[in-house]
């Protein structure tokens, strides 16, 4: 008898593989063999269309992978092209020749192409480029950047910059302080009640914090912070060591005093002392030298009805230098002082550490000088400063050593930059020390900085534009308006800030 096959009710049965050495377990019938070819060619079939699809899909994916990673590269690489930018900006004294440039980066290149250039700004874009592996199509990435002739430090309302150690806080006498404007410090910041940041943020440390009841926002950042700009002081102090050996040749015994009239300075002028009074016009182009002291309507009680005009020739300029003190205007019966563009004042102090160049009373006026004190800077009693800079240097003793702009009989005011490397407390100091924060005015760049000593005083005053400083009075600000303005800042900067090409967008995340 037969044995009774149970393949035919199925291509595989009980889960075995049929074989050829037992019949029952492959149909006998031609039909059932048809089958079993049948399934086995669909079987193929499918099996070849579900692998070609498989490659397909994996060579796309791997294609698309491929293409996101080099427009990574090619993003990376115009980033990498605008910083080497940056850095040939740094080294380049005039932006205002600028060319395109192409370069060679990795495995790619980039290039730079100019949106605009003037002599403080340029805004260019750099094009980060990749061929691709697979199609060898150029993939590209472009970042636009707008570069700018300054620290970045200057794009801050208040800046305080070197001691992580000291803090500051923003406080009240008798009106609050209000800050509009970024704010950096490499301490910690206290805001009191009733004070204010407005329009930008509190940057610290992530080691230090903003604290108190006052309004603002803060941000405590990670490394790499904002650097403290360091000026480069060999403009200055080269100046100062020329005008010294000019002084060093004035052996005169003989006084000038100037009462009436048109005086024309021509040349180097050798005087003891040199005394203006009455209505007086001084023109020309020269230098005068007291190896004394120069009082230019200087002393109390000339009236009001007397004058001074200096104005220099078209294109020339006139130096006042003075081994010891020079006094421009009067505290009372204030005469009508004018000082035109072109001029410089420099007082040497080398006798006592009392003597230095002193600005003051509210008919003064002196436009676009540069004012130089080996020891000390005054402007004071309603004196107009106006688009100056102004230098105070480190004579060696910090008695008496600061750069000082106070209140009292009218509105002081001073525009354009004013720099100190004093290593007194304060350094500079603003300040009408009185409740009355509208009776001075500044408008420009203050900066102070020293390796050691030498904060900056900030008390009951208005002022424009940026303050950078090592650190501040008493760790406080009191009653100050301060304003971030950059259009009052000097364009370009101020000698000794040369070689700064830096992102104009604020973006403090990062730095």
């Amino acid at each position: 008898m037969k044995p009774k096959c149970l393949a035919r009710t199925g291509f595989i049965r009980g889960g075995k593989v049929p074989t050829l050495s037992n019949p029952c377990e492959i149909g006998s019938s031609k039909n059932n063999r048809g089958m079993v070819l049948v399934g086995l060619v669909a079987v193929m079939v499918f099996t070849a269309l579900f692998g070609t699809i498989g490659v397909s899909f994996v060579a796309s994916a791997n294609g698309s992978q491929n293409n996101v990673i080099q427009a990574a590269q090619a993003l990376a690489i115009a980033q990498a092209g605008a910083e080497w930018y940056l850095e040939q900006l740094q080294n380049d004294t005039d932006w205002t020749n600028e060319v395109a440039q192409n370069r060679s980066f990795a495995e790619g290149a980039f290039a730079i192409s100019l949106v605009s250039t003037a002599a403080t700004e340029v805004r260019f874009t750099s094009t980060g480029t990749v061929t691709s592996n697979l199609t060898g199509i150029n993939i590209q990435r472009a970042v636009t950047l707008t570069a700018q002739k300054m620290p970045s430090s200057f794009r801050f309302a208040l800046f305080q910059g070197v001691d992580p150690g000291a803090s500051f806080t923003l406080t009240t006498n008798v009106n609050p302080t209000v800050v509009t404007g970024d704010v950096w410090s490499a301490g910690t910041v206290a805001v009191n009640a009733g004070n204010s940041v407005t329009q930008g943020t509190v940057y610290v440390p992530n080691t230090k914090d903003v604290t108190g009841p006052g309004s603002y926002t803060k941000k405590l950042i990670d490394t790499p912070f904002p650097a403290m700009p360091v000026i480069v002081t060999t403009p200055y102090v080269n100046q100062i060591n020329g005008f010294n050996t000019t002084l060093d040749a004035n052996t005169s015994t003989t006084d000038l005093t100037l009462s009436t009239g048109t005086f024309t300075v021509s040349g180097t002028m050798n005087y003891r002392n040199i005394t203006t009074n009455g209505n007086v016009i001084i023109n020309g182009s020269g230098t005068l030298n007291a190896n004394g002291d120069m009082l230019l309507h200087g002393s109390n009680g000339l009236g009001t009805t007397t004058s001074l005009a200096i104005t220099p020739t078209v294109g020339g300029s006139i130096a006042f230098l003075a081994n010891r003190s020079i006094l421009l205007g009067s505290n009372n019966n204030n005469p009508t002082i004018t000082v035109g563009s072109g001029c410089t004042f420099y007082s040497r102090s080398l006798t006592a550490t009392g003597q230095f160049l002193q600005i003051r009373g509210s008919r003064t006026s002196v436009t676009n000088a540069l004012l130089l004190g080996r020891r000390r800077i005054s402007v004071e009693t309603g004196a107009d400063v106006a688009s100056s800079t102004l230098f105070v240097s480190y004579p060696g003793s910090a008695t008496s050593n600061l750069l000082d702009i106070r209140g009292g009989s009218g509105v002081t005011s001073v525009s354009g930059t004013l720099i100190s490397i004093s290593e007194a407390n304060p350094a500079i100091r603003v300040s009408l020390g009185t409740s009355a924060r509208n009776e001075v005015s500044v408008s420009g760049l203050i900066y102070a900085y020293t390796a050691t000593n030498g904060y900056c005083q900030l008390d009951d005053a208005t002022i424009q534009g940026s303050v950078v400083c090592n650190r501040f009075n008493s760790n406080r600000i009191r009653n100050v308006a301060i304003t971030y303005n950059a259009s009052v800042l000097p364009s370009p900067p101020p000698q000794g800030f040369d070689g700064f090409a830096t992102q104009k967008e604020n973006n403090w995340d990062g730095f």
